[in-house]
């Protein structure tokens, strides 16, 4: 008797061989690996997640992507617990596969969104990349909690971020965060905000 789980497997590996070079069947299987059932799970969800994005934008023909990429999102994906992290990891693999965006899954975005927890997720999605100051500092919301300090340090170790100082004094800590070129290509490829044209 097949289970809901292979069904949906199923489908999840068939729409997944229209994502990947070479299929599926050449290198072994999705399903076929030993590893625990969550981590299937939290593949085959992506995948549907990725194949409803493509279903609301009108895609029918992915673009394919490389299997030496796909399978360090599987594997960073299998793993994950939180559901805005999960989130970034689907718009990343949604967007690299859309025919219309000119961005293709690349090493460095994978590199980055596997260093972040849940908070840095959280700050990612809350950064404007159209603003010339991202975030200020010296608000209530990110001035005291050393856990927001922490992921705050983290995105600039990232390269996401910098700090900027606009008070005169030269001595005085940076008040606020400015994205960099690369946190503004990052965000546009693991959120749906897009840089303006300016």
């Amino acid at each position: 008797m097949i289970t809901e789980l292979e069904i949906v497997a199923n489908a999840a590996k068939e729409y997944l061989d229209l994502l990947m070079k070479p299929s599926l069947e050449q290198i072994g299987g999705l399903i076929g690996d030993k590893l625990a059932v969550i981590r299937d799970k939290n593949r085959i969800k992506l995948v549907q997640n990725v194949h409803q994005y493509h279903l609301k934008k009108g895609i029918t023909e992915p673009k394919k992507i490389r299997v030496k990429y796909i399978s360090q999102v599987f594997e960073e994906i299998s793993y994950e617990e939180d559901e805005k992290i999960f989130e970034l990891w689907t718009i990343l693999l949604a967007k690299s596969t859309d025919l219309n965006e000119e961005y293709d899954l690349n090493p460095i975005a994978i590199s980055i969104l596997k260093q972040f927890g849940p908070l840095e997720a959280t700050l990612i999605c809350n950064l404007n990349v159209n603003s010339s100051v991202c975030m200020d500092l010296t608000s209530k919301k990110y001035s005291g909690d050393l856990n927001t300090k922490v992921a705050i340090d983290n995105l600039k170790r990232l390269g996401i971020v910098d700090y900027k100082n606009y008070n005169s004094k030269k001595r005085s800590l940076p008040n606020f965060l400015v994205l960099t070129e690369l946190g503004k290509m990052f965000i546009s490829l693991v959120t749906t905000q897009e840089p303006s044209e300016n």
